[in-house]
Order: structure tokens, then sequence, then C-alpha cells
């Protein structure tokens, strides 16, 4: 409620069909008119939908409706008229999506539009759309091969009917993995991800971002000193030429910002210290990307990487087509 500034009471509006596996938690999106579609309850299997009777009511629910099958890790996005919610599957090295023009009511066959073949896993870090309507999207594989995770890679569409990828790397490292993307002022693409500083695997991560500047990929550090339990966790955005990241650095969720892409100020965000690794999985991606919008935080220092800023990498080279 805006104006007690309190929340309601909790309310149960579904059971996660695969009980305690996490995989199952729910992907949520509001439509114009209000109406809540949460997508919830899968791990390589059926991709389970409820939608609010009312809008902005949590009070009534339609009966769950099964409206994919073989799906993992839901992401659900509004568009013009249309529910599109992404997922990886069917089999691990595809990701597709279906969609509703009707509220909810249908839904579209899958469409598969990231195809990897065998021995790789696909995790997609995050879908976005820009002002211009279009869709982006950031992901890693893992390689069953050698039982790493590693690439970065990006793709786009004009049509969000259909995602065009095609040979969209963004890193070539061997442990990586991506970590958000947003669009900054100049509508160019800025992916954070994260890499082994010793790539034999038993090194420390550092948070990198890439920036494409119009011809190529800029890599550049923000800060390292964090383990193994803050892998793939973070969140990004830029907002009125300034460039915010949230990251997981000793155990502590710390807000970063920039200006011009090489300072970076860093404030601990309400002295939060993540205890364990299943606490990790519950609640600190949900809680950075909760807090985004707030800039009131006091001033901290974090241990950030004394480097000049690199020279753009000469492997990253890719173009995002729409240029």
């Amino acid at each position: 409620d805006h104006e007690t500034k309190s929340f309601s009471q909790p309310i149960t509006i579904a059971t996660n069909p695969i009980g305690t596996d996490f995989h199952g938690a729910p992907a949520m999106v509001i439509d114009p008119r209000g109406y809540i579609h949460i997508f919830y309850g899968s791990h390589m299997s059926d991709q389970y939908y409820i939608r609010s009777l009312n809008p902005e009511d949590i009070t009534s629910w339609t009966s769950p409706k099964v409206i994919a099958g073989d799906a993992t890790y839901p992401i659900a996005r509004y568009h013009n008229g249309t529910i599109y919610v992404f997922f990886r599957g069917p089999v691990l090295n595809r990701h597709s999506y279906v969609y509703s023009s009707d509220g909810g009511e249908t839904w579209s066959d899958t469409v598969t539009y990231i195809d990897f073949g065998a021995n790789y896993s696909i995790y997609v870090a995050n879908i976005i759309l820009d002002s211009q309507g279009r869709f982006h999207v950031v992901w890693t594989v893992f390689n069953w091969t050698n039982h790493v995770r590693q690439h970065v890679y990006y793709a786009w569409s004009p049509d969000p009917k259909w995602i065009y990828y095609s040979n969209t790397d963004v890193t070539y490292y061997m442990q990586a993995h991506a970590v958000d993307i947003t669009i900054d002022q100049n509508g160019n693409p800025v992916i954070l991800y994260q890499r082994i500083i010793n790539e034999t695997g038993d090194g420390e991560l550092v948070y990198r971002f890439a920036v494409w500047n119009g011809t190529a990929w800029e890599h550049h550090d923000i800060a390292e000193g964090m383990a193994w339990m803050s892998w793939g966790r973070g969140a990004l955005e830029e907002a009125n030429g300034v460039l915010y990241a949230y990251l997981i650095i000793d155990r502590q969720i710390i807000h970063a910002y920039t200006t011009d892409y090489i300072n970076w100020s860093f404030e601990p965000m309400v002295g939060r210290i993540l205890s364990s690794p299943r606490e990790r999985d519950i609640d600190s991606i949900q809680l950075v990307r909760m807090v985004k919008n707030m800039r009131s935080f006091r001033h901290a220092a974090a241990r950030v990487l004394k480097k000049e800023m690199p020279e753009a990498e000469t492997e990253f080279t890719v173009e995002p087509s729409y240029k």
C-alpha cells in the first residue's frame, strides 16, 4: 500500500509441483491493465502459469495451466500487447519462448531461437527490452566435455517475434559467466560478467563489463574479491548517463557506480552479509534486483583492482548487427 507504506500478509497462490527444488521459482510480469501473470514450477518439466482474476489484486487467481514442456528458468516480458515467456529448453542446449497476444488465454507453440548442439547447457543471465522495442539477451554455456561454464554470448532482435543469433561471442574466457545486461544512453549494450583470475579454476573471481562503443567491444575491470558463492550473481543498469553495478564482494552486496566507465565509487548496501551458499541461492540476486532504484547509501570502500584501463581486446570484435 503506497499510502500506508506497508505490505499485506502473504497469500499462497500456488504450490511448487517440484517441491523444494528452487529451479521452480516463479517469474512475473504485470500487463498495462494491471493483471498479474505468474510462471512457475519447472525444471526440465512443464511450465505452469496462473493469472490474477482482477487487476492489481493478489487474492484470487486462475487455475494453473501448462503453457510449455521441458522448461527451466522462465523469464517473462511484456511488449506491445504480447506476453513472452523465455526458458531453457526443450533440452539443455536450447533456449526458447512461447507468447500470448490475448492476455494469457491462449499460447503459441514453443519457438527455439538458440541451439548450441550437444554437450552444452545454456544459462541466460537476462533478457531486456530497449526503448525501440528490441530484445537483448546475454548468456553463458556450460561445457559438459570439460565441465566448466565458459564464454559470454550476446544476441538481439529487431522483431520481438524472432531473435537473431549468429556468432555473437562477447568473450572467449574459458571460465566466465554472464551476469546482467543493460542499454546505455547511446543505445549500446553493456554487459556485466565474471571471470576467473586464475583460469586453472582455483583463483578468485573478477567482475568485468563489456560495452559496445559503436565499432568494437571494450572490456574493463570493476572489482575483485569475490569467491565462488557469488558466481553468476549481480545486476547492472544505466540511468541518466550513470552506470550502476550491484556486486557481491567478500560476501557483502556492494553498490558501485561510474559516469566515465573508468573510475568507480563503491558503497555497501545496508551492511547485508550473505552467510552461506544456500542463503545466496535463495535471496541474493532477488535482493540485488529489488534495490536497483535505491540511491541513498553511506560511503564505504570495496577492494578495487589498481590497474590502468585495458585497451579493447582484439579477440572481442563481434559487432551487433543493428549498427
